[in-house]
């Protein structure tokens, strides 16, 4: 006998859905088109960044980091290089990021929102993360 399972994708879909926060370039400007994203401490979530950008030279990615890390992050990243998408591997004040994305491609990352808090993001391509930036305000549950 053929038995066939099915599952409730209303119900399914609600207990196991994520917030998914999206964001872009400006155009070809190096600026993001959101400079403010939320989120709920402790909580499943999902970045998506588009990169809308037409120009060749213009790979941008989303880096989250530790308050005050920014500078930090950014000069490990650029030496780093490309092949680690601007960052330094394992660096514990990146939270999340997305790979390097070229022009017309989108990338994504689901973390685990951090306490409570302010969170400064930026875009790790070198001489970018001094006017591509952002922050993620954390709430509490």
């Amino acid at each position: 006998a053929l038995v066939a399972w099915r599952w409730n994708d209303s119900e399914s879909r609600g207990a196991t859905s994520i917030p998914v926060l999206e964001l872009g370039t400006q155009g070809d400007s190096m600026v993001f088109d959101r400079t403010e994203l939320k989120a709920r401490a402790g909580t499943m979530m999902k970045v998506v960044f588009h990169n809308n950008s037409r120009l060749v030279a213009m790979g941008h990615n989303w880096v989250l980091v530790q308050p005050g890390t920014e500078q930090t992050v950014a000069a490990a990243g650029a030496a780093a290089g490309p092949e680690n998408d601007y960052l330094r591997p394992n660096d514990p004040n990146v939270i999340a990021f997305t790979k390097l994305s070229a022009p017309g491609e989108s990338s994504s990352v689901t973390f685990v929102a951090p306490p409570p808090g302010n969170y400064p993001y930026f875009c790790a391509f070198p001489g970018h993360q001094a006017v591509m930036k952002g922050t993620l305000v954390v709430s509490a549950p």
